[in-house]
């Protein structure tokens, strides 16, 4: 005769709500944290060396000695130097220019004046005062009459520097006889010529 199975009851239920176990394994199972809470704790991780950086060298700067002030006095004559240097340097060469370009080579300079040499009375004569190699001539242009051109030697400069040397005019009349002096100036000399019977002459000093 063949065995029979007699099968035995499951006491094992299945779970009334089987929602409820569902939910409590998600709450059971641990929390991933999200990439933004990954990148704060990252910038905090790189902020405390930045930290710790600055503060080594407080110290360091704290602990280094003061410097000595002859120290600073050496430097202060080095710079001082340096400027004395450069100032020799490139004054010269800005004076030169300067007269290159006001004055052109040879120094000239021209001016217009009514010196009572003229023979139309609104026309003012006309001077050219040059610096060829050192020699300072005046040449005046009467006012009407150009023809009659006046050329006054003034002095001879002498140096290695003498043909670089401006020289100006400037006419004065201290008593208003409408026949004004002649004043050239060479830096910071001054020679006069008086205005004499319609011509100019140098005055001896």
């Amino acid at each position: 005769m063949p065995a029979t199975f007699i099968p035995l009851h499951n006491n094992h239920r299945a779970p009334r709500y089987p929602a409820l176990g569902h939910i409590f394994a998600l709450i059971n199972e641990p929390r991933v944290p999200r990439s933004s809470r990954q990148t704060q704790t990252r910038r905090t991780d790189k902020v405390l060396p930045t930290t710790r950086t600055q503060e080594t060298r407080q110290r360091v700067q704290q602990r280094r000695p003061p410097r000595h002030w002859l120290v600073s006095l050496g430097l202060g004559m080095v710079l001082m130097l340096l400027l004395v240097a450069a100032w020799q340097f490139v004054l010269p060469r800005t004076t030169a220019a300067y007269n290159d370009w006001r004055y052109g080579n040879p120094r000239t300079f021209q001016i217009d004046a009514f010196v009572g040499h003229e023979t139309v009375v609104t026309i003012p004569s006309h001077f050219i005062v040059l610096n060829l190699n050192g020699d300072i001539q005046v040449i005046e242009l009467p006012g009407g009459d150009q023809n009659k051109v006046q050329r006054y030697q003034v002095t001879q400069l002498s140096g290695p520097a003498a043909a670089s040397i401006p020289v100006t005019l400037e006419f004065v009349d201290p008593n208003h006889t409408h026949h004004p002096d002649m004043l050239v100036h060479i830096q910071d000399a001054q020679i006069l010529l008086k205005n004499v019977n319609g011509t100019f002459k140098v005055v001896n000093s």
